[in-house]
């Protein structure tokens, strides 16, 4: 942690299933573009602000905010023998498969935007760390800190 900041508040945030990575925005049969998870990120909006207390103000713009990304993915079922479960029980096996943690981050970054901080600018800081679970989940952490005088 930077010495200079001080923390404000601190936000914790679980989405229950697989941990989603965002997708490329797609052309349709006309040439127009549009979003194929706009739905989903809805959804998950309002999930974040169901968590969110009934006195929650959004941050300035001059508070930096640091993220933390807990990603849990499940086993394949041809890998769920009694062995690879006793590994993966205490939700500290890393996962090194396809998903990118950069699609993680974009993705809940989008969905955070506008209900948790202002403006993705704002984040100074974020890491993401993948896991193997029996539950498959994403856990996310969120620092705001007080605000800093922007040169």
């Amino acid at each position: 942690m930077n010495p200079c900041l001080k923390l404000q508040q601190e936000i914790n945030l679980v989405f229950e299933g697989k941990p989603i990575a965002k997708e490329s925005a797609r052309k349709g049969r006309y040439g127009n573009t549009y979003n194929p998870q706009s739905m989903i990120m809805q959804q998950y909006r309002r999930e974040a602000r169901s968590v969110l207390p009934n006195a929650y103000k959004m941050p300035q713009r001059e508070c930096p905010v640091e993220v933390f990304y807990y990603a849990f993915f499940d086993l394949p079922k041809n890998k769920k023998s009694k062995k690879n479960l006793e590994l993966i029980k205490n939700d500290d096996y890393p996962y090194l498969k396809k998903v990118d943690g950069d699609n993680i981050i974009k993705f809940y970054g989008d969905i955070m935007t506008k209900s948790i901080f202002n403006d993705d600018n704002q984040v100074y800081h974020n890491n993401i760390k993948k896991f193997y679970s029996i539950n498959p989940r994403i856990e996310i952490v969120v620092k705001i800190y007080e605000p800093i005088k922007v040169f």
